[in-house]
């Protein structure tokens, strides 16, 4: 035999149920978000990074950051893995025309 439930209980039992739902949806919802919060600090300061990265760079160069932007000059991760390895580098085709600048 099926056990049967009076109305109120049915009620009840399914607003409870659905109040777990909502609980596990809004924590679900807050670790999605600090996840998110997350990553986003952390690429924030890979942006840092590379910024730094790309001004010392130019200054070592003795040329611009604007300079090297200007001629498709841009930073990447690096992942040689090398000793000193700053964990980035300039790619792009090449300063030709550094001398200009300097001059």
């Amino acid at each position: 035999m099926i056990p049967t439930l009076d109305k109120d209980e049915l009620v009840r039992t399914l607003q409870s149920e659905i109040e777990d739902l909502k609980k596990e949806f809004f924590r679900k919802c807050e670790d999605h978000l600090s996840e998110y919060k997350r990553v986003e600090s952390l690429q924030n300061e890979l942006n840092r990074l590379r910024d730094c990265f790309e001004a010392v760079y130019a200054q070592k160069s003795g040329v611009s950051v604007e300079f090297l932007r200007d001629r498709d000059q841009h930073v990447e991760p690096c992942y040689c893995g090398e000793i000193g390895c700053y964990g980035w580098k300039i790619v792009g085709p090449g300063v030709p025309g550094i001398e200009e600048e300097k001059s």
